[in-house]
């Protein structure tokens, strides 16, 4: 009898064994499963959200980019400054940036807010003038910006600052600057060339400094 019982209580715990382990093995796969699920889930938000954040600042524009956008815009024809965009934005990689809340001196922002007042006041002859790399007097000066930008694309015509800014200041000064003052001795003449100089230093770096056709005619 003693030896019965013991067969029926061997049994009983090996079904109960089998039973708790199966159960067991249920809840560790469902876990398993949660867990790979919530895994997912968060990567998928996070890619998400990363992908959401870097296609927000992939969509903001450099001060120098929203400042040749608008003076390309806004400064047409007989009140262009730039050729094209791509010597704009050379250009403005001379110029300090400045800052947008108080958009005065010679800086980006500056020039920006000039060009953007070209076509809200539908005044583009007062502005964009002043809008160019020289500033005129309001954004700048010619001859310093002229000399800044010469440094940096032309490099060999000077031997520093000071000799360039020597140089500019025997020419005449026309105040403002438009694409039509491509020749003449004048500030204005070398302002284009050195412009045209960011694209192809051959002439135009020559031109910049003194040059035909930027002469007396």
């Amino acid at each position: 009898m003693k030896a019965y019982r013991t067969i029926i209580q061997t049994t009983l715990f090996t079904l109960l064994s089998v039973g708790c382990a199966s159960i067991l093995g249920i809840e560790d796969a469902d876990l398993a499963e949660g867990a790979d699920a919530g895994a997912s889930g968060s990567s998928g938000n996070g890619g998400s959200s990363g992908n959401g954040g870097s296609g927000g600042g992939g969509n903001a524009q450099t001060p120098c980019e929203q400042y040749c956008d608008t003076v390309m815009n806004n400064c047409t024809a007989e009140f262009g400054v730039y050729t094209s965009e791509e010597v704009c934005l050379s250009l403005c990689e001379t110029m300090p940036e400045g800052d947008p809340d108080n958009p005065k001196g010679d800086t980006v922002a500056c020039r920006l807010d000039q060009a953007e007042k070209a076509a809200i006041t539908q005044e583009p002859g007062d502005h964009c003038p002043v809008a160019g790399l020289g500033g005129a007097d309001v954004c700048g000066e010619n001859c310093p910006a002229f000399c800044r930008a010469m440094l940096q694309f032309c490099p060999d015509e000077y031997d520093s600052d000071e000799a360039c800014l020597e140089d500019c200041a025997s020419l005449d000064d026309l105040g403002g600057f438009n694409l039509a003052q491509d020749s003449g001795a004048t500030v204005q003449c070398r302002i284009w060339h050195v412009g045209a100089a960011t694209q192809a230093t051959l002439p135009h770096c020559a031109h910049s400094a003194g040059a035909d056709p930027c002469i007396a005619e």
